[in-house]
C-alpha cells in the first residue's frame, strides 16, 4: 500500500474524531530523537536497503493503525479498548520513526536522509497531536485540517527523499554490475586460451580451441562429428576496450565440403557477454551465440 493511500485512508479517520470519547492519559511524544553515538554506519547499498525496509515497515504499521482507527467509527465497538490499541500502535510507529535516525547516511545521501527524517517527524507530530486532542476531546475542524496538512507535508518530504535514494540505488547497482562485469572480463585474451566446449552427463565435447599462435578451430560439438567433416578455423584476437573477440574465417568445412570463400564472411566480431575461468558466453551482431565451458 502506497503512502498516499495510507494518508487518505488511515489518517482522516483519526482526524475526524473516531477516538475522541476516551480520556486516557496520552504518552505520545512529538518527536523522537536519537543520540549521534547510537547511529550505525553502513556501506551505501546496505544503508539504502535498510532505509527501504524501514519505509515498508512504517507503511505497514500505519496501515494497521488505520484499520484500528476505522473500527472506532462503529460505536458498537469498545472505543476505550480501541483507543488503547491505537495508542499502542502509535507507540510502535514512533519506534520505527526513531529507527530512521539510528543509521548514518553516506555523504552523497545526507540531504536525502535529512529530508526523509523531516517527513517522518511530520508524521510523528500528526499522530501525536491527534491522539492528544482525541484524549482531551478537543478535536476541531481546524485541528483536523492542520493535521492533514502536516501529514501531506510529511508525504512530500518522504517522496522527495526516497526518490533521490531510489535514483541513487539504481545508479549504484548499475555501476556495481558494470564494475563486476569488467573485473571478470578477460584482460589480455590469454584467459581465453585452450579448449572450450559442451558438457553433458559429465562428458566433455570439444567445440572451440583458442591457440597461443593466434589461430582457432571451431568444432561441431553438437553432433560431435570429426574435424575432417565439419570445422571452421582462422585467426583470433581480443579487444579489451570493446570486450570483443574478432575471429577471421579462413576455412569453413561442412559435411566434408569446403565452402567457397565468397560465400562466407571474412571475419566475425563476438561481444563477450559473460566470462569466468570455466565459462564463456559470446554473441555476434546477428544474435548467434557461443556458450562454452572448460573441461573439468
Amino acid at each position: 500500500m502506497k503512502t498516499k493511500r495510507l494518508i487518505t485512508l488511515a489518517l482522516p479517520i483519526m482526524l475526524l474524531g473516531g477516538c475522541a470519547t476516551d480520556k486516557a492519559e496520552t504518552k505520545a511524544k512529538d518527536k523522537v530523537e536519537v543520540k549521534a553515538e547510537e547511529k550505525e554506519k553502513l556501506p551505501k547499498v546496505d544503508y539504502m536497503s535498510r532505509m527501504f525496509a524501514l519505509e515498508n515497515e512504517l507503511n505497514t504499521k500505519i496501515a494497521e493503525m488505520g484499520q484500528t482507527a476505522y473500527q472506532t467509527k462503529d460505536r458498537s465497538n469498545d472505543i476505550h479498548e480501541l483507543n488503547k490499541k491505537l495508542e499502542e500502535e502509535i507507540g510502535e510507529i514512533q519506534k520505527t520513526i526513531a529507527d530512521f535516525d539510528k543509521v548514518e547516511p553516506p555523504k552523497e545521501l545526507e540531504e536525502a536522509h535529512k529530508t526523509i527524517l523531516k517527513g517522518v517527524d511530520y508524521y510523528n507530530k500528526t499522530f501525536s497531536d491527534t491522539l492528544k486532542r482525541a484524549k482531551s476531546g478537543s478535536i476541531t475542524k481546524d485541528a483536523t485540517e492542520e493535521a492533514k496538512k502536516l501529514a501531506l507535508k510529511g508525504k512530500d518530504c518522504m517522496d522527495e527523499g526516497y526518490k533521490t535514494m531510489r535514483d541513487e540505488y539504481t545508479k549504484t547497482m548499475k555501476t556495481n554490475l558494470e564494475k563486476s562485469k569488467n573485473e571478470s572480463m578477460p584482460k589480455d585474451g590469454k584467459e581465453l586460451l585452450g579448449e572450450w566446449g559442451s558438457s553433458k552427463d559429465g562428458k566433455f565435447t570439444k567445440g572451440l580451441d583458442f591457440k597461443e599462435d593466434g589461430t582457432y578451430i571451431i568444432y561441431d560439438d553438437v553432433n560431435n562429428t570429426p574435424y575432417e567433416n565439419t570445422h571452421m578455423q582462422g585467426k583470433w584476437s581480443y579487444n579489451l576496450e570493446k570486450k570483443q573477440v574478432n575471429m577471421t574465417i579462413e576455412e569453413f568445412v561442412q559435411d566434408g565440403k569446403k565452402l567457397d570463400p565468397s560465400q562466407m564472411k571474412t571475419s566475425v566480431d563476438y561481444d563477450v557477454m559473460y566470462f569466468k575461468s570455466d565459462n564463456l558466453v559470446m554473441m555476434d551482431a546477428e544474435g548467434n551465440k557461443i556458450d562454452v565451458v572448460k573441461p573439468k
